[in-house]
């Protein structure tokens, strides 16, 4: 098993480095930006890849990406690519994306691009709270140790 974290927009990059560390799975933080990465511990279980382009995660994930593995990712078309590859897709809020909740959520996204600019950017409602921070840190651990006891049977 290996994670890989759609970091562009990721609020819960220090809790994936955390529980990654902890639970020994190498993972690793895809980006298309330039982000400045400050790496203040050993990198034991998790490196940055940078891509280019803006379908550079997809791509990246489409050949890298195995059976069993965990996507984090808040994006869609991530997560659909992610389930064609028979991977588990788990959100930054830690709600677990299933090919049961897809289409809803790609239908969700459509409405929300009709939607005008000016609305879509004044709605502060995803800012996330400790409380938010700590239910995805559970959530997470909760779908390794899922998948871990799985791969055990």
């Amino acid at each position: 098993m290996k994670i890989y974290v759609d970091v562009d927009s990721c609020p819960v990059k220090e809790e994936i480095k955390h529980i990654c560390q902890q639970h020994e799975i190498p993972t690793y933080f895809v980006s298309n930006r330039k982000h400045l990465f400050v790496v203040k511990e050993p990198l034991l279980h998790y490196q940055w890849v940078r891509v280019e382009g803006s379908d550079g995660i997809k791509n990246y994930l489409q050949n890298h990406l195995s059976e069993g593995d965990i996507v984090i990712s808040h994006d869609v078309k991530v997560a659909s690519q992610a389930l064609e590859k028979k991977s588990v897709v788990i959100t930054f809020r830690g709600r677990v994306i299933s090919h049961h909740n897809i289409e809803f959520l790609e239908y969700k996204k459509h409405i929300q691009l009709q939607q005008p600019i000016a609305s879509r950017d004044s709605n502060h409602t995803d800012m996330m709270q400790q409380e938010d921070r700590l239910l995805f840190s559970i959530k997470l651990t909760e779908l390794i140790i899922s998948l871990q006891k799985e791969g055990d049977l």
